[in-house]
């Protein structure tokens, strides 16, 4: 089965068990309220409120990974999804996230409710937009965000080192002679040649400068794909792309080019 017909198959069985009322939900459901009952026995051993309401926040993160973990495959990866677009990660709001708006007491309380309304966060449609965001992107299966990609590269200058290498390169870059297949990736994601997030000469021979660089997209890796000439990946080095949106990565490429400045090369 292909991912189109998996999507469809998942969509199929949406719709007609809901998201609410399938057996799936109601039994991370019934879980959830089980966890007051753990909140009485602990509350009854006289331990500290703040070590309680840690225990059965992660109770409901171990909970909530469970069912998730159980869902679909393609239907889990929007969950995640939607789940870290709302709060910044993939399991829902973390403990110290919570204690800026919550005391423990509220914590506790609220560690055995289960969500009431899903359709903030989760939907058929949304799950349909999710599908639609998703891609194989040399190699690796991703979701990009195109909007905040587009927007973020609309406000940023060109890759700004002034060595000589990396001024080759952006010649390079700006007049488009790089290969075809990286540029039609650019200009699909709305990402300028010239304003790589990364760019390192790893080292130079007869056959031309060994290249390394990036470019950051908003977005999350589903499936890493096998290194080739590009790859998804996490650049830890974030010189390039300074405050860029939560979550993202990093499309990478090594590739030979000639040198094109008028300049000796240094």
């Amino acid at each position: 089965m292909n991912r189109e017909e998996e999507f469809q198959r998942e969509l199929d069985l949406l719709a007609e068990m809901g998201l609410k009322d399938s057996a799936l939900r109601l039994a991370y459901e019934d879980k959830v309220r089980q966890l007051s009952e753990e909140a009485k026995s602990l509350l009854t051993r006289d331990l500290p409120e703040e070590e309680i309401a840690r225990t059965l926040h992660q109770r409901r993160r171990d909970i909530g990974k469970e069912y998730k973990e159980a869902a679909p495959p393609m239907f889990r990866e929007y969950i995640y999804a939607a789940t870290a677009r709302k709060y910044g990660d993939p399991l829902g709001p973390t403990y110290e996230d919570l204690r800026k708006k919550k005391t423990p007491a509220q914590i506790i309380q609220s560690a055995s409710r289960p969500i009431e309304d899903l359709s903030d966060r989760l939907t058929v449609e949304g799950f349909r937009q999710w599908y639609e965001r998703t891609m194989d992107l040399w190699g690796s299966l991703v979701e990009v965000d195109r909007e905040v990609t587009q927007a973020w590269y609309e406000g940023a200058g060109p890759w700004g080192c002034t060595c000589g290498h990396c001024r080759n390169y952006l010649a390079l870059a700006e007049k488009r002679q790089l290969p075809e297949e990286i540029l039609e990736t650019l200009d699909s994601l709305s990402i300028p040649p010239g304003k790589a997030t990364y760019v390192c000469e790893l080292f130079t021979d007869e056959e031309g400068i060994h290249y390394q660089f990036s470019y950051r997209i908003a977005g999350r890796i589903l499936e890493q794909g096998e290194e080739g000439m590009g790859r998804c990946c996490h650049e830890p080095y974030p010189h390039g792309a300074p405050n860029f949106p939560e979550p993202h990565f990093d499309l990478e490429f090594f590739l030979t080019l000639p040198w094109v400045l008028e300049e000796p090369r240094s």
